[in-house]
C-alpha cells in the first residue's frame, strides 16, 4: 500500500508541476515586469511569449469554431452599396446620360465631385431610407460640398458620416523631436460645419469606423462606444459613437446599442461576400436601373443603406476569423447585425478557466490511475479531447460562450504526458527486475513472450505444431566424476561450465529449453524464427561454440588442477509440438515429437558410438550443408526406429577461413564405395586418409568393416545400415 501511496504522490505532484506552469505563467511574467531592470523585463518577456502564442492559438480555434459553427441570423433591413470601380466610363453608355446628368461625373477616376453623393444620399432619403451611412472620409475641401452640406442637414436625422482616428507624426518642438500623436480625421467643414458651443467630433451624425484588430491582426470585437478613457482624445463627458452605433441611434434603436465602453465579440453573419450582396451604387444613378431595381420594387423602403468602398483599388479589406479577407463595410454591417439580432458572444471568466485547466489535469490524472492499458489510455485521451471540442462548439452554437479550448486541452495533454513517462519508467523497471528474475529460471524466449505477448499460446496447456531445430548436449561420464567430488564442488563447476554454455544459446538467438542434470536442451523456432534454414544454422555455429569454449574451460580447469568435461552434442530438425506442458500448479515451455527423440537419440548413442563430438540429423545437413563443412559419419538405424537416417558431423563453418581437409574428399568416397560393396577400393582410400589422419575413429571403424567383409562378404539383405542397440 505505501508504493501505491507513492506512486499516487509522484503522479499528483507531477500533475500540480504542470498546472502551475499554465495556471501562474502569465502571473510570473507580470510580476517580473512590475521591476524596473533589464534582467526582470528580459525574462517578463521570454515569460510572455509562450502566453501570447497560447492566446493566439486559442483565437485560431475560435475562428475554427466560427467558420464551422452557427452564424448569426442576418436582418433584412440592411442594404450594401459598394463602389465598386474607380470610374464607371466602361458601361456608362453616351444615351444614359440625358437622363441622368450626373452619369458624366462618374466617368471620371475617384474621388468624385461631392455632388454625387449629395445626389445619392438625397435620391435614398426620397425613396424610403431610414438610415444612409457613406463610409467614406471628406477630409479636405472638394468640388460639390456646398451641395452636399445643404442635402446633409436636410436629411440630418438619417445621414451618418464617417469619422476616422489616425496617429499622425508631429513636430513636438518644445521637446526637441517628433512623435505620434492621435487625432480624428472628421469632414471638411464645409461638408459638416462646427455646431456653437460643442466640438466639431461630438455632432449627431458621425461615427467612428476605425476597426481595431487583436494582437494577431484579426477583427473579432466590436466597440460601440467610446468615452475618455478608451479613447484619450475625448474629454471627461464626452462620449463617440462607432459608425453602427450611431447608425442604431438614427434608427430610433438605442436599446440595441450594448452597455459600457467594453469590446464585444460579435457572431458574424456569413463568409465574406455572401451575408450582404454588394448593389453597385452606380445602379442609383442609371435612371433604368434606379427605377426597375429600387423604386418599382420599393427596395430601399425603410432600410439601413451603407455605402462604401467594394473595389480592391481602396484597399479596405482586413483579416476577419474566415479565410477571406472582408470589406470594410461588409465588417460594419456585421457588427450592426449583431446588435440587431443580439448575437453577441462571451468568454467565462477567468476563474472558470482556471478551474477547467485544474479539472483537466485531475482527469488526466485519473484516467492515468484508472487505465492501464496503453491502447485504452491512448483512447481516453483522444476521446477526452475530442468530447471538450464538441463540447465547446455546441456552447459556442446554442448559447454563444467561447469556452477556452486550448489550455484546458494542453493541460490535459501535458500533464498526461510526464505520467505516462512516469508509469513508463515504473512498468520498464519492474518488467527489468521481473524479466532479471524469471531469466534465472527461464528460457529468455518464454519470459520474453510471458511480458510482452501475454495472451499467446504460451498461457494455454495447449499447443502448436512448428519446425524447430533441437540440440542436445551432454557431458560425458558426468555420473562416475560426480561420485568422487564434493557436492558443493560439483555444482559449483558445473555452474561455471553452464554459465559459459547458456550465453552461446542466446547470443544464437535460441531458447534455453532445460537442464536435464548435466545435460542442456535448447531449441531454434519455438518461439522466435528466423526461417528452418536460418535456425539450423545458428544451432550448429552454437554447437562449434560451444566445443571451442570447453577446450578453453578445460585447459583454464587443467592448469587449476580440476576435472576436465568432454560433451557431446546432438542436432535434428522437425516438427515438433510447443506448448505448455504440466499442470495448472506447475507448468514449463518444452518441445516433445520424433524430431526431439531423434537430436536426444544422436547425442546420446551416436556421438559416443562414432567418438564425434557433434552429430547432425540429415534434416539439418539438408539446410547447412552450404554454410558449413560436413563429413558423413553413417547410415544409422537408431534404437526404437525402424527407418534408418543419415549422420553427419560438422567440421568447421565455410568462409571463415578454414581450408577443407584434403583427405575428406578420399573418404567421403570410401563411404560411398563401401555402401555400393565395392570394399576392396574402399579399403585402399581409407587406408590412405588414415595415412594423413592416424588417428581418426571414423576411418578405423569403416576399414575394420571392409576388411570383414572382404573376409566375409555379406548376402543380398546388406544395406550398409549400422543397427544400434543402445540409446
Amino acid at each position: 500500500m505505501t508504493g501505491q501511496a507513492d506512486k499516487l504522490k509522484v503522479r499528483a505532484g507531477l500533475c500540480a508541476a504542470v498546472l502551475f506552469l499554465f495556471l501562474a505563467l502569465p502571473q510570473v511574467a507580470w510580476f517580473l515586469g512590475q521591476f524596473d531592470n533589464a534582467p526582470c523585463r528580459f525574462a517578463a518577456d521570454l515569460l510572455q511569449k509562450p502566453h501570447q502564442i497560447l492566446t493566439d492559438t486559442e483565437h485560431w480555434t475560435q475562428d475554427l469554431r466560427m467558420r464551422f459553427g452557427r452564424k448569426a441570423p442576418i436582418s433584412t433591413n440592411l442594404l450594401f452599396l459598394g463602389i465598386d470601380a474607380s470610374n464607371y466610363r466602361d458601361v456608362i453608355q453616351p444615351e444614359d446620360l440625358t437622363a441622368s446628368p450626373i452619369l458624366e461625373q462618374l466617368k471620371e477616376n475617384f474621388p468624385w465631385s461631392r455632388e454625387v453623393w449629395a445626389v445619392l444620399v438625397e435620391r435614398l432619403a426620397q425613396a424610403g431610407a431610414r438610415v444612409i451611412a457613406l463610409d467614406l472620409l471628406f477630409a479636405a475641401e472638394g468640388k460639390g460640398d456646398e451641395r452636399l452640406r445643404e442635402v446633409i442637414e436636410k436629411y440630418r436625422d438619417k445621414v451618418v458620416l464617417a469619422v476616422n482616428l489616425t496617429s499622425v507624426t508631429t513636430d513636438e518642438r518644445g521637446a526637441g523631436g517628433r512623435g505620434n500623436v492621435d487625432t480624428l480625421v472628421l469632414p471638411a467643414p464645409t461638408v459638416l460645419p462646427p455646431q456653437p458651443g460643442r466640438p466639431a467630433y461630438m455632432d449627431d451624425r458621425l461615427g467612428l469606423i476605425n476597426i481595431f484588430m487583436d494582437t494577431d491582426g484579426v477583427f473579432r470585437s466590436a466597440t460601440y462606444r467610446y468615452h475618455h478613457e478608451t479613447m484619450p482624445y475625448l474629454r471627461p463627458g464626452e462620449e463617440l459613437l462607432s459608425m453602427p452605433a450611431r447608425i442604431l441611434q438614427k434608427m430610433g434603436r438605442q436599446d440595441a446599442i450594448p452597455p459600457g465602453y467594453r469590446d464585444y465579440r460579435i457572431r458574424w453573419a456569413a463568409e465574406p461576400g455572401e451575408g450582404f450582396p454588394i448593389r453597385s451604387v452606380l445602379e442609383v444613378f442609371d435612371q433604368k436601373l434606379w427605377t426597375r431595381n429600387y423604386i418599382n420594387t420599393g427596395i430601399i423602403s425603410n432600410k439601413v443603406v451603407l455605402v462604401g468602398p467594394a473595389a480592391n483599388f481602396f484597399q479596405d479589406l482586413h483579416r476577419t476569423p474566415f479565410e477571406q479577407d472582408m470589406l470594410g463595410p461588409e465588417i460594419h454591417l456585421n457588427i450592426l447585425n449583431a446588435a440587431l439580432q443580439g448575437e453577441f458572444l462571451s468568454e467565462p471568466p477567468p476563474w472558470l478557466s482556471a478551474l477547467s485547466i485544474v479539472a483537466a489535469g485531475a482527469l488526466a490524472l485519473l484516467i492515468i490511475m484508472r487505465i492501464t492499458k496503453p491502447a485504452w489510455r491512448a483512447t481516453a485521451m483522444l476521446g477526452a479531447v475530442v468530447a471538450y471540442a464538441a463540447s465547446c462548439q455546441v456552447l459556442f452554437n446554442e448559447a454563444g460562450v467561447l469556452l477556452s479550448f486550448v489550455q484546458p486541452s494542453l493541460a490535459f495533454l501535458a500533464s498526461s504526458f510526464p505520467l505516462l513517462i512516469y508509469d513508463f519508467v515504473l512498468e520498464q523497471r519492474e518488467k527489468t527486475r521481473i524479466r532479471g528474475t524469471l531469466e534465472r529460471y527461464v528460457s529468455r524466449d518464454v519470459v520474453r513472450e510471458l511480458l510482452d505477448n501475454p495472451q499467446s499460446f504460451l498461457n494455454t496447456l495447449g499447443g502448436v505444431r512448428k519446425p524447430v531445430t533441437i540440440l542436445f548436449s551432454d557431458i560425458r561420464n558426468f555420473t562416475s566424476q560426480s561420485e568422487n567430488t564434493k557436492p558443493e564442488d560439483l555444482v559449483t563447476h558445473l555452474n561455471e561450465y553452464f554459465d559459459e554454455m547458456v550465453p552461446i544459446v542466446f547470443r544464437q538467438h535460441g531458447r534455453l529449453d532445460k537442464f536435464i542434470g548435466d545435460a542442456v536442451m535448447a531449441d531454434w523456432g519455438s518461439i522466435t524464427t528466423a526461417g528452418p534454414r536460418e535456425d539450423a544454422c545458428r544451432a550448429v555455429r552454437a554447437a562449434l561454440a560451444m566445443q571451442e569454449r570447453l577446450a578453453y574451460l578445460n585447459k583454464r580447469w587443467q592448469q587449476q588442477g580440476r576435472q576436465t568435461f568432454a560433451i557431446g552434442i546432438g542436432i535434428n530438425h522437425g516438427e515438433v509440438i510447443i506448448g505448455n506442458l504440466g499442470s495448472h500448479e506447475k507448468m514449463e515451455v518444452s518441445v516433445i515429437g520424433d524430431a526431439v527423440n531423434l537430436a536426444s537419440r544422436l547425442e546420446g548413442g551416436v556421438t559416443k558410438e562414432y567418438h564425434v563430438p557433434i552429430a547432425l540429423g540429415e534434416s539439418v545437413a539438408k539446410l547447412v550443408h552450404d554454410h558449413f563443412i560436413l563429413r558423413t559419419v553413417d547410415l544409422i538405424q537408431v534404437k526404437g526406429k525402424s527407418r534408418p537416417i543419415e549422420v553427419f558431423t560438422v567440421l568447421a563453418e565455410r568462409n571463415t577461413g578454414v581450408i577443407e581437409p584434403p583427405w575428406l574428399a578420399d573418404y567421403e568416397q570410401a563411404v560411398k564405395l563401401y555402401r555400393q560393396r565395392r570394399f576392396k577400393e574402399a579399403e585402399q582410400l581409407l587406408a590412405k586418409c588414415l595415412a594423413q589422419v592416424p588417428d581418426d575413429f571414423l576411418c578405423q571403424r569403416y576399414l575394420e568393416r571392409c576388411r570383414e567383409l572382404i573376409l566375409n562378404p555379406p548376402d543380398d539383405s546388406w544395406d550398409g545400415v549400422f543397427v544400434m542397440k543402445s540409446k
